[in-house]
C-alpha cells in the first residue's frame, strides 16, 4: 500500500536515475526524480515523504510522454503533495529518552528502561509505561547514543506479535492462509501482498490507532481474493471491515507523521542516563512481558454484526 499509480515496481541494477526535473502543474512548479528501467513497460508515479515525486518509466520513454502522463495525473499529484506538506507541518516529535512519551496504538506512553534476565531486547506496554527490557549487560553499559536503536528493535518485535495476531484474525474471516508474514521498515509502503500470499507490513503500523492498523491488514489480506484494486477487491475490504473509509482517510492525513520515528537521532535524545532516568527504570530481574492482544473471533457475517473485533491492549496494569 503506497501513494502511487504503480504497484510493486522495485528498483534494480537495471535502473538509471536523474534529479533536477520540473513540470508546471496547475500553475505550480513541481520537482520530480526520473527513474528509468529496462524492465519497465509503463509509466508509474510514486509520491513519498522522503523522495517527493518519483516517475518510473521505460528506459527509452520520451520526455514528452512523461510530461503527458504528469499533466494527466496533475490533480492527483498536487493533492498528494499538499497532503504531505500538511503532514510535515504537524509532524510529531518523539525524542527517545527515559520518561519521554512514545506512541503505541494511537496513544503515548512514557518510556521506561529495565534490566531483564535474558540476553535479548523486548518491549511491551506495562503499568502505564512502554517498557524496554535489555539484557543486564546492555543495561549496565547503556549507551545513550544507542538507545534509539534498542527502542526501534523493540518496536519491531512488538509489531511482529501484534500484526501476526491481527493477520490470523482477518485470515480466518477471509478463509485464506498467508504463505508468509514479514515485518519490515519500508520507506513508503504500509503493506503488500504477493500473488503467492506473502505478506509484508511496516512496523510503524503499531504507532497508529488500532482500527487503522486493522484496515491495512484487511486491505492486504483482501488481495488474496483480488490481486487488484477493482470494485470486487474493495467489496472484500468492506466485508472484512465495514466503515474502512474513515481509517483509510486517517492514514492518508496522518500516516506521513509516523515516519518521524526513525533511525535519525533527535536533538533531545537522552544525553546520559541520569539518576532521574534510572528512577524510572528500577533494576528488577524480570523477563520481558509479552503484549497480549485481547480479541474475540467472530466468523459470522450476519446482518448487523461486525465481522472484526477491535484490538485492545492492556496499557494499564500488568
Amino acid at each position: 500500500m503506497q501513494d502511487n499509480h504503480d504497484q510493486k515496481a522495485p528498483r534494480s541494477a537495471h535502473a538509471a536515475e536523474t534529479d533536477g526535473h520540473e513540470v508546471l502543474l496547475g500553475g505550480e512548479r513541481v520537482a520530480y526524480r526520473l527513474r528509468r528501467s529496462t524492465r519497465r513497460r509503463t509509466i508509474g508515479l510514486v509520491i513519498s515523504a522522503e523522495e517527493g515525486l518519483v516517475v518510473r518509466c521505460p528506459r527509452r520513454c520520451s520526455m514528452a510522454r512523461v510530461e503527458t502522463v504528469l499533466h494527466e495525473k496533475g490533480r492527483w499529484i498536487l493533492r498528494k503533495l499538499r497532503q504531505m506538506a500538511q503532514a510535515r507541518a504537524t509532524r510529531p516529535e518523539w525524542p527517545i529518552a527515559p520518561g519521554a512519551p512514545l506512541p503505541l496504538l494511537g496513544s503515548e506512553l512514557p518510556l521506561r528502561v529495565e534490566a531483564g534476565r535474558g540476553s535479548g531486547t523486548g518491549m511491551a506496554p506495562r503499568d502505564g509505561a512502554l517498557v524496554l527490557t535489555l539484557s543486564p549487560t546492555l543495561y549496565r553499559r547503556l549507551d545513550p547514543a544507542r538507545l534509539r536503536g534498542h527502542v526501534l528493535e523493540g518496536y519491531r518485535a512488538l509489531a511482529a506479535d501484534i500484526i501476526a495476531a491481527r493477520v490470523a484474525h482477518f485470515a480466518a474471516l477471509l478463509g485464506k492462509t498467508p504463505r508468509s508474514l514479514n515485518i519490515r521498515a519500508q520507506r513508503r509502503r504500509w503493506g503488500s501482498c504477493s500473488a503467492r500470499g506473502d505478506l509484508q507490513f511496516n512496523w510503524r503500523l503499531v504507532l497508529a490507532p488500532p482500527l487503522v492498523l486493522d484496515y491495512v491488514v484487511a486491505h492486504e489480506l483482501s488481495h488474496m481474493r483480488e490481486l487488484n484494486h477493482s470494485p470486487r477487491f474493495w467489496a472484500w475490504v468492506a466485508r472484512l471491515m465495514p466503515g474502512y473509509a474513515e481509517h483509510k482517510a486517517w492514514l492518508a492525513r496522518h500516516g506521513a507523521g509516523l515516519f518521524a520515528l526513525n533511525e535519525t537521532p533527535h536533538p533531545r535524545d537522552a544525553a546520559a542516563p541520569t539518576e532521574a532516568a534510572r528512577a524510572l527504570a528500577p533494576q528488577r530481574e524480570a523477563p520481558p512481558q509479552p503484549v497480549t492482544p485481547h480479541m474475540g473471533m467472530d466468523n459470522s457475517f450476519a446482518a448487523g454484526q461486525q465481522p472484526h473485533q477491535q484490538l485492545t491492549l492492556a496499557l494499564q496494569g500488568g
